[in-house]
């Protein structure tokens, strides 16, 4: 059995985003890939954090930037049989993305 590619959408500020370690250190310890779409300038940190295959940046307010981590998502989970989005923090947008 293949392990399920978990992508979180945390594009909060700083904290929030931050919020969202102990679910992916939770998923990553059940053997989950996972990936996060996070704000802008956030990647490199949460990379250092070696729970995340993928980190997928953000710039907010920018739909152009919304439709590339769509694609680089939809690219990262091309070989899984199941995908899972989770949204810990609701907003419109995030919504939008997750649809």
């Amino acid at each position: 059995m293949t392990s399920s590619k978990i992508a979180i959408l945390q594009t909060a500020f700083l904290g929030d985003t931050l919020l969202a370690i102990p679910l992916a250190k939770y998923l990553f310890q059940r053997g989950h890939r996972l990936a996060l779409v996070c704000r802008r300038g956030y990647g490199s940190l949460f990379l250092a954090t070696k729970l995340f295959d993928n980190v997928i940046e953000v710039e907010k307010g920018s739909s152009a930037s919304y439709r590339a981590a769509e694609k680089s998502l939809d690219s990262w989970w091309a070989d899984s049989g199941q995908r899972i989005l989770i949204s810990p923090h609701e907003s419109p947008r995030s919504k939008m993305f997750a649809l």
